[in-house]
């Protein structure tokens, strides 16, 4: 089903070429088609049991003491749908609406939001809204946050990120970037960070890094596919800097220093990876945004003669991972299949 889904979608990428407003069209058609496959799911995904456990746990939670939570906006939510009445698939539902939600307003404000919803599909919306609930939705909100940062609208930029710290603490580091949306990347703008942002970050996170080191680093726990996927990030930070980045300058100049900063980020997670998957993996998914971003619009900054197969190379190297990842893990296997809705059910 998975492989079927992507090959759909990147036959209709192809047969809608160059057909901007039939592109448009299909965009608008597939984002509610894949929230409904994801938020409409039963016992589907890793974390489907741990996140019923802790639907279990909030249920005889006050809104007060959801608020308590170290993240109080995920706990918030299953207090809320327990005062409703409603039942555990309904977390999913409810958590995956962020998620849409800011994929689609990053989507929009692409050059080709139909190619940005193919690429996200087997990688992030696999892997992040079908398991992760918490940090999918805070990768909802960094949407949010990272067009903030294109419009160089700090004070968005800000409460986007604070809003994603809600459901998923790790994304409060990406605070460290707020100086960035008022000046370029610079030896002065990378102090300002240094001195205004990162000591008030170290005490805000430093519990949260204590316990990820404890918990990921040197240890047993492993995030599975975590290097391939850092690698397909450093792939693209590699294309950026020795291709793309020039042209991306010049065509695209309000998004650059987000797509320069991106970069420098997703080179960082290979390395990560060798000392704690899950880190690496847990701040790759976070500019994984910003990867679909660059990708989609190649076709926009490549001119060779090569440039179709450039273009291409992309929903290629995704399609290959899927077809590996459904076909020979173990972890895929348990994890996602069947695919079940409960769509026809009564909660």
């Amino acid at each position: 089903m998975y492989l079927t889904i992507y090959c759909g979608l990147v036959f209709s990428g192809a047969l809608s070429a160059g057909r901007v407003r039939f592109r448009r069209f299909l965009f608008s058609v597939f984002v509610p088609l894949l929230f409904a496959f994801v938020a409409f799911r039963y016992e589907v995904g890793c974390d489907w049991s741990g996140y019923e456990l802790n639907f279990e746990t909030a249920r005889y939670f006050t809104i007060t003491e959801a608020i308590a939570q170290r993240e109080p906006g995920f706990w918030s939510v299953l207090a809320a749908v327990h005062t409703i009445g409603l039942e555990y698939p309904y977390v999913n539902v409810v958590l995956a609406i962020p998620f849409f939600w800011g994929l689609a307003h990053i989507a929009r404000r692409q050059p080709d939001p139909l190619g940005f919803v193919i690429l996200s599909f087997p990688v992030l919306i696999i892997n992040m809204p079908m398991s992760a609930l918490r940090q999918s939705a805070a990768i909802g909100l960094m949407c949010f946050a990272f067009v903030a940062f294109q419009k160089r609208d700090l004070v968005r930029f800000v409460a986007f990120i604070l809003a994603a710290g809600l459901f998923h603490f790790s994304a409060l580091a990406f605070l460290a970037l707020a100086p960035f949306t008022k000046y370029r990347v610079s030896r002065w703008s990378i102090a300002a960070s240094l001195v205004l942002v990162l000591p008030g970050a170290y005490f805000a996170l430093a519990d949260a890094f204590s316990i990820y080191v404890d918990r990921y680093v040197g240890t047993s726990i492993d995030a599975a596919g975590a290097v391939y996927r850092s690698g397909m990030l450093a792939a693209t930070a590699a294309l950026f800097f020795l291709v793309l980045r020039r042209p991306f300058r010049q065509w695209f100049p309000a998004e650059y220093q987000l797509a320069l900063i991106g970069a420098w980020v997703m080179l960082a997670t290979l390395p990560m990876a060798f000392v704690s998957s899950v880190i690496a993996d847990r701040f790759g998914y976070y500019v994984t945004p910003i990867q679909l971003m660059i990708l989609a619009r190649i076709s926009y900054l490549v001119k060779w003669p090569s440039a179709l197969l450039l273009s291409a190379s992309p929903y290629a190297a995704f399609g290959l991972m899927l077809v590996v990842w459904t076909d020979l893990s173990w972890h895929f296997q348990q994890c996602y299949v069947p695919y079940q809705t409960w769509l026809s059910w009564a909660y």
